[in-house]
């Protein structure tokens, strides 16, 4: 306490952090009005008890009301960086307004992230928070977040700071009915491949022909039928065996006002 009144800063809130891994075993008699002058003080006391060797009993004696927002233990002195964010934020008076969460105002500690009081989080989603020493006057520095880090083509990503990333499927279809569309995620995103208007018929002639009526069953795909002997001889002399084919059966049957010889 003569240490903070003498040397403290006067235009600072005073916070008293005790670290203790035993118990008080000399001038015990005297330890009550230690306390009793602590607390007498306007100083917010926290305790940090470390290890198994110390009387939690103590630590309740001294840190300020309410006790379970001013005491921290840890299994050994290791254990301290797993609550140095907490005792941080407990201890850090809260001015609202802070970029670095509600309050603190260049009291966040530039290590491996801000501490005080969360760690710079703006609550939003769409930014990424990072400890930047003397940025923006309070260590924190924001960035947008990244929602598309894959690189994916195939989606439209973007960032609602209500919720948070969100995407969409791209539309790839280019409107063309003789196309096959599809989407690869990776550098190439939307393809676009033409329809496969085979139908595995030596004696027709394929394509496709988007001007064709919708309800064909063969929609978009025209199949026009060629030279049915002329055919024939050709699949005979390539098989080397006899095929008859009757241009009566429908995938031989010419469409409307098509002149072949298969329309008599």
């Amino acid at each position: 306490l003569g240490e903070v009144n003498n040397r403290g800063r006067t235009d600072a809130e005073c916070v008293m952090v005790v670290l203790t891994d035993g118990y008080n075993n000399q001038q015990t008699t005297a330890f009550p009005g230690v306390v009793s002058s602590v607390q007498a003080h306007p100083c917010e006391v926290f305790g940090i008890g470390i290890g198994g060797g110390f009387l939690e009993s103590t630590i309740n004696s001294f840190v300020s009301p309410p006790i379970a927002d001013h005491k921290f233990l840890v299994n050994g002195f290791g254990g301290l960086g797993s609550i140095l964010s907490s005792v941080a934020t407990a201890a850090c008076p809260e001015i609202p307004g802070s970029l670095c969460g509600p309050g603190c105002q260049g009291l966040c500690l530039c290590g491996v992230t801000c501490q005080c009081p969360s760690t710079c989080d703006d609550f939003n989603p769409c930014t990424q928070e990072a400890c930047v020493n003397g940025q923006n006057a309070n260590a924190c520095a924001y960035s947008v977040t990244n929602c598309n880090p894959t690189l994916d083509l195939c989606n439209l990503y973007s960032c609602d700071p209500a919720t948070g990333c969100v995407d969409v499927p791209r539309d790839c279809d280019d409107n063309n009915v003789c196309t096959v569309d599809s989407c690869v995620p990776s550098q190439v995103g939307c393809t676009s491949a033409p329809v496969d208007c085979d139908d595995q018929n030596p004696c027709t002639t394929d394509s496709c022909d988007p001007t064709m009526d919708p309800n064909d069953p063969d929609f978009p795909c025209l199949h026009v039928t060629g030279d049915c002997e002329k055919c024939i001889n050709q699949v005979d002399s390539t098989a080397g065996n006899t095929l008859f084919i009757d241009c009566s059966l429908p995938r031989f049957n010419p469409r409307a006002n098509e002149v072949t010889p298969c329309n008599p």
